[in-house]
């Protein structure tokens, strides 16, 4: 299960996961990101509340964040736990996740 909050000022968004980020929930997670870039130029996703990423998740946010990129937006990675940061180090997606709260 995979909750997602939206807290939206006027320059900048930030998106707030709890749960899991897997096959079942990378699609809302994906959408949810795609309408908060369409009103913001700038997102950082908190994943302070992120308990669980699987390699269907790690590729659906890697894709996001390309995705975003190439349109000129900016997308943040912050708050992520040690145990979800150390499977972004395995699969050598530290450097490209880098944002504030990251090691």
């Amino acid at each position: 299960m995979l909750e997602i909050r939206s807290l939206c000022g006027e320059k900048e968004a930030v998106l707030a996961l709890q749960g899991e980020l897997g096959l079942s929930t990378v699609d809302r997670f994906t959408r949810a990101l795609e309408q908060v870039l369409c009103r913001h130029n700038s997102v950082i996703l908190n994943l302070e509340g992120l308990a669980f990423v699987d390699s269907s998740g790690v590729g659906g946010l890697v894709r996001a964040l390309g995705k975003a990129r190439a349109g000129g937006k900016t997308v943040s990675v912050a708050g992520v736990r040690p145990e979800v940061y150390e499977i972004f180090e395995i699969m050598g997606l530290d450097g490209i996740l880098r944002g504030p709260g990251l090691k």
